[in-house]
């Protein structure tokens, strides 16, 4: 008994560190957010996208807009799930762009470029990967091979 217990305290660490450093790789920003259907997916403000990579599950995602700051900006990414049957599987999400300027309301003619991140590993699981992952929203429609 007194060796049975130090052993099973070891796994028992060794699964815990396993899964922190899984959920380290998975910080790499907001969650993907799952609604029933694509028509539900909130309106955005118009942006442009001009670059697009992944690393694992992280999306980073560069856009431009114009505007008097992009203080107020956000992004956010959704799906309603669709994995399409083919090889590779082919994924879906909509990024929706929020200027953070009210409808109608004046804005300056600067420029601005951010850059968002999201944690996809919620969709895209093992059994998707790798996938065609395409986005697509007001400026942007895009294809990226994800592994």
């Amino acid at each position: 008994m007194k060796r049975f217990l130090p052993f099973t305290l070891c796994l028992w660490l060794l699964a815990a560190c396993e899964k922190d450093n899984l959920r380290a790789d998975r910080d790499c920003g907001p969650d993907i957010v799952f609604l029933q259907d694509r028509e539900e997916f909130p309106d955005g403000d118009d942006f442009h996208l001009l670059d697009v990579a992944a690393s694992g599950t992280c999306l980073s995602v560069k856009v431009g807009a114009s505007g008097c700051s992009s203080d107020g900006w956000s992004m956010d990414i959704y799906t309603d799930g669709f994995a399409g049957r083919s090889l590779p599987p082919s994924t879906l999400a909509g990024l929706v762009f929020n200027d953070g300027v009210p409808d109608g309301a004046a804005s300056c003619e600067a420029y601005f470029t951010v850059t968002y991140a999201f944690d996809l590993s919620d969709y895209l699981t093992q059994d998707l990967l790798p996938t065609n992952l395409t986005l697509y929203g007001t400026g942007a429609d895009t294809t990226l091979y994800i592994e």
